[in-house]
């Protein structure tokens, strides 16, 4: 089914988890999650809120997300909890550290951050997308 994501934070603690709610649903085969060595129990079909990765991925567009995978690989895209609402960036990974989210949208500036500076906003690597309208 169709997840949307949740972010519950409490005392400094945030909690992301996906809700299953109303919408089309994909068969995957073992074969599929096998090539991305992904445990299904950890993937889960959200909708992008945001158009900075057009025309890659569009507003509305469905991702599969591998929520077990936060350990970023440069250039790869991955799912952002952004004040709760779903974003995808190609995350650069810098040798200093420091990560870039960039957007393929050229409206969108790329952002320079660390991953404590996102968490301090409230902003959360949620995990790797697998695929969207396209394999990554």
């Amino acid at each position: 089914p169709l997840h949307k994501l949740k972010c519950i934070t409490q005392e400094d603690n945030t909690m992301i988890s996906f809700e299953a709610i109303s919408g089309p649903s994909e068969v995957y085969t073992k074969d599929f999650f096998d090539l991305f060595k992904a445990d299904p129990k950890h993937c889960f079909r959200c909708r992008i809120e945001n158009d900075n990765m057009e025309p890659v991925l569009k507003e509305n567009d469905i991702v599969l997300i591998n929520s077990s995978d936060k350990d970023i690989k440069s250039n790869k895209l991955y799912a952002i909890s952004n004040q709760g609402h779903l974003e995808v960036y190609r995350i650069i990974k810098q040798l200093d550290g420091k990560l870039i989210l960039k957007s393929e949208n050229k409206n969108y500036s790329d952002i320079s951050t660390t991953r404590e500076e996102l968490e301090s906003n409230n902003i959360y690597i949620v995990g790797k997308v697998l695929i969207g309208t396209i394999f990554f």
